[in-house]
């Protein structure tokens, strides 16, 4: 990991294996579903989630790969599934912060549960995994004497070692499958800001949080080149909302200058976005009752379409693995 390499304590790590039984609610995973021509290899697995709105203390993922049935993976609190899930771009692992700010990380089904750290922020920063699917990008909280003090960093899986890293002040940051690029909204004016792996010398990128500016608070994907980033973008003068994560998606911008770039969606809406380790773009659409997704190439040509099951209209993706 990039910066200073100085360990700081971690929690002790403590395997649970164990899952508990499904919410009610959910999508039955032994239901039919659609068939179409699009395949896991060309949609990656899509990981869902409940939401914004839904209700209970537990909720399990679900996964899908554009065809068959969704399928049941691991519980965890309805709450880190909204605002921080995250699965890693090998479709092995998820990583959450719960209620208690505790880090934690499973395999996809479930199985292997652990806690990492402690003292994690779950709303603003992170966790955010890097492409190679080895490190976690989080902020660690310091409460003492009553001031709030965040300390950006990375955490190392192989090593088990939380590692610090240049400081930034933003939120929801989202990190190019390469390393290279880091992109996050400032928090306050709406920027978006453009860095390194190592989050030094961050700008703003062009057309977007200045004055008559639309501006942005949530980022939900970028390129693996760092050239493009799916987003949600208010007009200007519009409510900012909270500091919650937000994985609407209403455009793709250029990181150079800022403005949209047209895709291929047939004049529908679009409602999330997440690019692919090869620059391929999953565009999930309004269609009729449900939605569909639309796989877009790296160079904004259509490939494929898919229905989306119903079982999954009421919940959101929260990952795009593969």
């Amino acid at each position: 990991p990039p910066g200073d390499r100085t360990p700081r304590p971690t929690a002790p790590v403590t395997p649970d294996p164990t899952t508990a039984p499904s919410t009610p609610g959910t999508p039955d995973a032994t239901e039919s579903t659609q068939t179409s021509q699009a395949t896991s290899a060309e949609l990656g697995t899509l990981f869902y989630g409940p939401a914004p709105g839904t209700i209970g203390d537990r909720t399990r993922l679900f996964s899908w790969t554009g065809s068959g049935a969704p399928q049941r993976g691991a519980e965890i609190p309805r709450l880190a599934a909204m605002l921080n899930a995250t699965v890693s771009p090998d479709g092995r692992r998820v990583a959450w912060v719960d209620d208690a700010a505790a880090l934690y990380v499973a395999d996809v089904d479930g199985s292997g549960k652990r806690k990492l750290l402690d003292s994690v922020d779950g709303q603003c920063w992170g966790p955010v995994w890097s492409g190679d699917s080895r490190t976690l990008g989080v902020a660690v909280v310091d409460r003492t004497g009553g001031d709030y003090k965040d300390t950006k960093g990375v955490y190392d899986l192989d090593q088990e070692r939380f590692y610090e890293v240049r400081q930034v002040s933003g939120c929801h940051p989202v990190w190019s499958a390469r390393g290279d690029t880091v992109v996050y909204s400032d928090g306050s004016a709406g920027k978006v800001m453009i860095t390194g792996g190592t989050l030094r010398t961050p700008s703003a990128i062009k057309g977007i949080g200045g004055p008559g500016q639309p501006f942005s608070l949530d980022l939900s994907s970028i390129s693996p080149d760092g050239t493009k980033i799916a987003l949600l973008l208010r007009p200007p003068g519009a409510e900012g909302g909270d500091v919650a994560r937000e994985l609407r998606v209403n455009a793709v911008v250029r990181t150079s200058d800022g403005q949209p770039i047209d895709l291929p969606l047939d004049g529908r809406g679009m409602t999330q976005a997440f690019f692919q380790p090869d620059g391929g773009l999953v565009v999930r659409v309004e269609d009729g009752d449900g939605y569909a997704l639309v796989l877009v190439s790296p160079d904004g040509e259509k490939v494929t379409e898919v229905a989306e099951p119903a079982a999954l209209r009421d919940m959101q993706i929260v990952s795009v693995a593969g």
